[in-house]
């Protein structure tokens, strides 16, 4: 069933209502841009006219630097392509049982890694992460290219996309702007989906026209209604100015993560703050004091000339200027103390680093303050660790959880994982996943470490040491309040060991029966030739005694 003219016009409804929400945040996201040196072409979302970032009025290059650090450090040490930093654990303990199953998990996450090596996630999940921390709110589509048979990501730019968020608070929910050209619309929808305007136009291969595509639950607005299929997610295409749809489809996963540095508490789906737009005044404030400084440092070096009116100076070293009867010419002295200027924009550079952490990632790089220890740099990962916690939660939930969902499934069912082909294999392995038990993703990059050991290892670590400290003093019941083999279990999640080297506790019990019993046998064979040995001593001895008599 086709949606109704009726259907697309609440969508462009609905639209319109989210592009007048947005249009608060776009000033201050094009003033950003400006010193951080992302696009700052126009920002209207019906136009793809790009102009080359300016920097011509730009003083100071703290931002961009700052922010460099911050992405780089995110993408070396939380999800780089030189690191392992996931796993797939399954939520119930009834599906880690059954070795099928594990070898499903592990070997969609050994194809994973490679999937993502030899694609383009790296490359758009740091300009995703450079858009979070730059606007606040990042948002990046995923889709199965099936020309080249694996994923594709691409981070939207915030002009063309708009979010809104559920009851929760999440976002669920995106319209998006696409331009295309005619050829380009015609293999995404076919002619016959095509407006009358589009399919007359054969003298401009170039022109672009403008097409939203609303993606959401089946259920928001009553769409799914007029959608075939039964799939959760349901999309839709719509020309602007049309009043039928060019294509509809459903999606089983979200095909898009939005990622904020904070969730806004108006329950708007953009983020109100993040180390951007908090730092702008400071951006400011910082390239106005480079401009000022770069200027009386060129007056105090160069000087400030007095002439009379109309004489032509040379101001060439060793220059000659001919002088008339009543003409002058002279050197004013620029005078001005600049250590006051320096150390009041030192204050600035300093709140600037503070807010993007470069502290932090210098540390985790051993590019600390050479004054500082190892163990001073260790507390400061584990300091700084702590106060961006909610950064790493929210990085976690909204963007590397939902992405791994969705590339978890795209790729078992494309077929493409070694040895489960089959989607009745599929079906049969992980089926208690596919049927309402969510696939954990356990992270176990450099920077989730950090957090984990610092908020599951160190207590755990520390009860330990209290417990045996305990029964080494005589208590000697503190010592079976200790389950090792779960508490090794545990660690090695923390530590992210590779789950390949473990054998689970059953194993492990049942080798220690063995180890057990054998040492048993020994202590029984040892104490039955001991007992002999006495025996026969015993013996010797008692006819040493009767032949004495």
């Amino acid at each position: 069933m086709a949606l109704s003219e009726k259907k697309i016009a609440k969508l462009v409804s609905v639209f319109d209502k989210q592009k007048a929400d947005k249009g608060q945040f776009e000033q201050i996201w094009q003033e950003i841009a400006g010193f951080i040196g992302i696009e700052t072409g126009d920002w209207n979302e019906e136009n793809s006219t790009f102009k080359p970032f300016n920097a011509s009025e730009l003083y100071d290059n703290t931002p961009k630097e700052s922010l460099d650090t911050f992405c780089n450090g995110i993408e070396g040490y939380a999800f780089g392509r030189q690191i392992a930093w996931f796993n797939y654990v399954p939520e119930n303990d009834d599906f880690s049982k059954s070795s099928e199953a594990m070898k499903c998990l592990e070997a969609t996450r050994h194809h994973n890694y490679k999937t993502l090596n030899s694609n383009n996630f790296y490359d758009e999940a740091r300009l995703l992460t450079s858009t979070v921390v730059t606007f606040g709110t990042g948002i990046m589509w995923m889709e199965e290219n099936t020309a080249k048979g694996k994923p594709f990501f691409k981070t939207l730019h915030n002009k063309s996309v708009f979010p809104m968020t559920n009851r929760e608070g999440e976002i669920d929910t995106i319209i998006r702007v696409i331009l295309l050209t005619k050829e380009d619309a015609i293999e995404e929808f076919g002619e016959n989906a095509l407006s009358e305007t589009i399919k007359n136009n054969t003298t401009d291969p170039l022109k672009e026209y403008i097409f939203y595509q609303y993606v959401a639950p089946s259920s928001k607005f009553g769409i799914g209604e007029d959608v075939e299929g039964d799939a959760p997610y349901v999309s839709v295409f719509w020309q602007k100015g049309e009043k039928s749809s060019c294509k509809e489809s459903r999606f089983e996963y979200k095909p898009f993560v939005c990622w904020r540095w904070q969730r806004s508490m108006s329950g708007a789906p953009w983020a109100t703050e993040s180390p951007g737009i908090n730092q702008l005044p400071n951006f400011k404030m910082i390239n106005s004091m480079g401009k000022d400084i770069n200027l009386l440092s060129q007056y105090i070096a160069r000087g400030l000339w007095k002439k009379t009116k109309g004489l032509k100076v040379n101001y060439q070293p060793a220059g000659v200027t001919t002088v008339n009867a009543g003409q002058d010419f002279g050197r004013v002295e620029a005078v001005g103390d600049l250590s006051w200027a320096a150390a009041d924009r030192a204050r600035y550079i300093d709140s600037i680093k503070r807010a993007f952490y470069v502290d932090f990632f210098l540390a985790l790089t051993e590019n600390v303050d050479r004054m500082k220890t190892a163990t001073e740099a260790a507390g400061l990962q584990d300091e700084k660790s702590t106060i961006m916690a909610s950064f790493f939660s929210r990085m976690a939930n909204e963007f590397l959880e939902p992405m791994h969902e969705w590339l978890f499934w795209n790729e078992l069912n494309a077929g493409r994982v070694e040895g489960f082909e089959s989607i009745e294999k599929i079906n049969q392995m992980v089926g208690k996943i596919a049927t309402g038990k969510k696939l954990k993703i356990d992270f176990v990059s450099p920077l989730f470490l950090i957090q984990k050991r610092r908020v599951e290892l160190e207590p755990m670590e520390e009860f330990l040491k209290t417990a045996l400290s305990l029964a080494g003093a005589g208590f000697s019941e503190a010592a079976y309040k200790l389950d090792i083999n779960k508490y090794l279990d545990k660690a090695a999640a923390i530590l992210g060991v590779d789950t390949e080297i473990l054998i689970s506790t059953e194993k492990a019990l049942k080798a220690k029966a063995k180890v057990d019993e054998a040492k048993a046998q020994l202590a029984q064979q040892q104490q039955q030739l001991a007992d002999a040995n006495s025996l026969a001593d015993t013996a010797q001895k008692a006819g040493i005694t009767n032949n004495g008599k």
